[in-house]
């Protein structure tokens, strides 16, 4: 063979490689962004149905070890999305369900310290709380110690954004069951009707099983060490009587007592 022969040989080889790149990018790209958008018809349904029931689901916050933030009542349930245009069409990239804990009262507390002050500004900066902080200083004006107020509203989310390159979904969960992030993966196709349920459950302190769903959450199971801490929430006061048990998920059971 050749050195033409040889280098129109690579050539083929390689434009193979790339085009079979490209279908599986495609395939990846169509299938995320049908996840998204069926995700953002549940989350929006879920959404609709939670501002009008107002459920009391209440959270507390522990901040650093010290003090916490106690039953903050989430409500403001809403969903973005965001989208981007590849050859004239819209793809979703991210669907994002919002909600806000807020409680009536400021929590204030003292730290008696110049690096205690320092690292508890940093801590609540970096969690995105809303704080006013009273330094007191000595005679050489140099810090002795602070006094804090936290106001008693924190943003939450949940999170889906999808990977074209991969195929896969991240879930991430901000604010929810603790101050910071929880993030999950999933393969796009694992995104179902049933993890959507048990998110749902989770947003509404309920029991729940979305840690023991999508195989990567089994692998982190599986590798972890340690004796698993089963976590028991407090049931959540009803809006009106609960409905009869029935077979149907928790948003059908939601859209139900919409109708009465």
């Amino acid at each position: 063979m050749g050195l033409l022969d040889d280098l129109k040989k690579q050539a083929a080889t390689q434009l193979q490689n790339e085009q079979s790149s490209q279908a599986a990018r495609d395939r990846n790209l169509r299938t995320v962004d049908t996840v998204l958008r069926d995700t953002q018809n549940y989350l929006i349904e879920f959404s609709n149905s939670l501002n009008v029931l107002k459920p009391a689901v209440y959270r507390s916050f522990i901040l650093e070890t010290t003090v916490q933030l106690d039953r903050l009542l989430q409500s403001d349930y809403a969903v973005r999305e965001r989208r981007k245009t590849i050859d004239n069409r819209d793809y979703f990239v991210e669907v994002a369900l919002r909600f806000r804990n807020a409680g009536a009262e400021k929590l204030v507390f003292e730290k008696d310290t110049p690096t205690s002050v320092e690292r508890c500004k940093e801590y609540l900066w970096g969690y995105g709380l809303r704080f006013e902080c009273k330094e007191i200083k000595n005679d050489r004006r140099m810090l002795q110690r602070a006094i804090f107020g936290v106001e008693s509203d924190i943003q939450a989310s949940a999170t889906f954004t999808g990977d074209w390159e991969s195929g896969k979904v991240r879930l991430v969960l901000r604010n929810i069951e603790k101050l910071g992030d929880v993030d999950y993966s999933y393969d796009a196709e694992e995104v179902t009707r049933d993890v959507l349920e048990e998110l749902a459950k989770l947003v509404l302190a309920q029991q729940n099983n979305l840690r023991g769903l999508g195989k990567y959450q089994e692998m982190m199971r599986s590798t972890s060490r340690g004796r698993r801490i089963d976590i028991e929430y407090p049931k959540i006061p009803a809006a009106e009587p609960p409905a009869a048990p029935s077979s149907d998920g928790l948003l059908d059971n939601l859209k139900s007592m919409l109708k009465r």
